[in-house]
């Protein structure tokens, strides 16, 4: 008696949306469709995925964990700071991203407002979460300033700023992507020395005395 061929993986579905969408330029046009392609039931799909969108969504989730699980896996990085673990971050997506360089190509410019905002829902929860207990850490060491909230602020805008050098990276040019790194370098040194300098909440402070706060 043959035996049964086991279902495909979540990781192997996930192969195969991104390789149709990378040879069609386009996403299936329904879960029916999609699962003919993959020649399995509609109801084995639904056990890993709720819909098309939340099967990339998981895609670019993917990225970060991959991220996260090379950063585990250097010894040194326990020891890093704050700052030293955003950049390592920021380095080693990069180098993950590397593989999928013509997946990003096809599918970032749908990250404003739309679709592309919810298929990275997941991707910018799981950076944020990376994001909070980096700078937490960083405020008990006292390398981050505190004041200003930091656990609250610095997140989004490192995320933002990810998305930036996201943009940055698909249309650079350079010799092994040196223009990007550079940005890197200086985007997350610009955010620690806000952060370290107190300056934001020097900020925050005077816009509240100029609305009358402050007297």
């Amino acid at each position: 008696m043959p035996k049964t061929k086991p279902p495909p993986t979540p990781a192997a579905l996930m192969e195969l949306y991104r390789n149709y969408l990378l040879e069609e330029g386009r996403a299936p046009a329904s879960v029916f469709a999609f699962c003919r392609l993959a020649k399995l039931g509609e109801e084995t799909f639904y056990d890993h995925f709720p819909s098309l969108e939340g099967l990339e969504a998981r895609i670019w989730e993917q990225l970060v964990v991959e991220t996260e699980e090379t950063l585990a896996a250097d010894e040194d990085y326990a020891g890093y700071g704050a700052r030293q673990r955003v950049l390592a971050f920021f380095f080693t997506f990069l180098e993950v991203a590397r593989a999928q360089r013509s997946f990003l190509l096809l599918r970032f410019p749908g990250w404003k407002p739309g679709p592309g905002q919810r298929r990275l829902r997941r991707f910018r929860e799981r950076f944020q979460g990376f994001a909070r207990e980096v700078v937490k850490a960083g405020v008990e060491a006292e390398e981050i300033a505190d004041c200003a909230r930091a656990e609250d602020w610095m997140p989004r805008v490192l995320y933002a700023q990810l998305l930036g050098v996201i943009s940055f990276y698909l249309e650079d040019e350079s010799d092994r992507f040196e223009r990007t790194d550079a940005l890197v370098e200086k985007s997350v040194r610009l955010t620690f020395e806000i952060a370290e300098a107190e300056v934001l909440d020097a900020a925050l402070d005077l816009v509240r005395f100029l609305a009358g706060r402050g007297r």
